[in-house]
């Protein structure tokens, strides 16, 4: 590949990470929210007594 292509191809690959860890970044904090709605919805559950007790 001619060395006039590498600054392109360097430019192109970290675009393309950035949006990957962007996309990531995201997805990590969609389960995070997730899974602490979850967690407090089964503690809810476990820890609350029933009408009848």
């Amino acid at each position: 590949m001619p060395s006039v292509y590498r600054p392109l191809v360097n430019f192109v690959a970290k675009a393309m990470q950035a949006v990957l860890n962007l996309a990531l970044l995201c997805l990590g904090i969609i389960l995070v929210v997730f899974l602490g709605k979850e967690t407090l919805h089964l503690a809810h559950v476990l820890f609350t007594p029933e009408p009848g007790e």
